[in-house]
């Protein structure tokens, strides 16, 4: 595999500010890169020149390979979803990148209008890498709903929660996906919970004590069960995708709760 460089130290950027659940947006980060380079399933070059540009012990990852060929079937998924609703809305459609993070989607996307919400400390981290004129930047938490005042269309806009929710506790998840409901019409919610059994275990990648895992699902019917406005449109079962990099991970399939719990799903408000 091509090395991913590593410039001298003064000319990297520090993402010392970033601690906890912030600092786990530079995983995905890393993983797209290193797939990119290994001529993998996916290409980012945009991550790739992120990672050659921050100042952090990456390699530490390096060993997660299921978490690896999750994000890249995630990532790989999350485009899909993008694209095929971007087919049946056209123009119109808006997107707002929910704990945006380092995420580089817009730069594969750049016709659609992008709103790029995240903590103050991640917002400013992502200034070094990205125009500011190509996306509208909200530096705010997910849970100050102002930042609802903040995106202008309030309809065919998709929101995606990729790699989030999982960190924030039930009532929270369900408060945002009310918000959006209840402001939002005629758009869309893209987003990747965790099964119930994954809340509160450990993590190659992720330290769990300080990024704890809060909220998961027995299928989405706990998400319609909140009567927050939502119906689905489309789920998928990662494992059915590129199935001999899952290795043995891709026999969940055979089990009716992994394929309920397990997934990347897309949902439409209800009115």
């Amino acid at each position: 595999m091509e090395s991913i460089n590593t410039p001298d130290s003064n000319q990297k950027i520090s993402v010392s500010t970033l601690t906890n659940v912030p600092e786990t947006m530079l995983i995905p980060l890393y993983f797209k890169a290193k797939e990119t380079l290994e001529q993998g399933l996916i290409r980012d070059e945009k991550a790739v020149e992120i990672v050659n540009r921050i100042d952090y012990d990456f390699k530490k990852f390096d060993k997660d390979d299921k978490t690896q060929i999750g994000v890249v079937v995630r990532t790989f998924l999350f485009d899909k979803i993008l694209q095929d609703l971007y087919e049946k809305v056209g123009d119109k459609l808006v997107v707002v990148n929910l704990g945006a993070g380092l995420d580089t989607r817009q730069e594969r996307f750049p016709g659609i209008k992008w709103y790029q919400l995240d903590l103050p400390e991640s917002i400013e981290i992502r200034k070094h890498f990205f125009e500011e004129n190509k996306a509208t930047l909200i530096a705010k938490s997910i849970l100050d709903f102002s930042w609802i005042d903040d995106i202008s269309e309030k309809e065919n806009v998709l929101f995606i929660g990729e790699g989030l929710f999982m960190y924030f506790e039930e009532d929270d998840v369900k408060a945002i996906f009310k918000s959006i409901g209840a402001h939002f019409s005629h758009s869309y919610i893209a987003f990747n919970p965790i099964p119930k059994l994954m809340v509160g275990t450990k993590h190659k990648s992720v330290d769990t004590s300080k990024a704890p895992m809060l909220w998961g699902i027995l299928s989405l019917k706990d998400v319609f069960d909140w009567n927050a406005g939502w119906k689905e449109v489309i789920s998928y079962f990662p494992p059915d995708f590129f199935k001999r990099r899952w290795k043995g991970m891709s026999l969940l399939g055979i089990l009716p709760g992994a394929r309920k719990a397990f997934v990347i799903a897309l949902l439409k408000t209800e009115k």
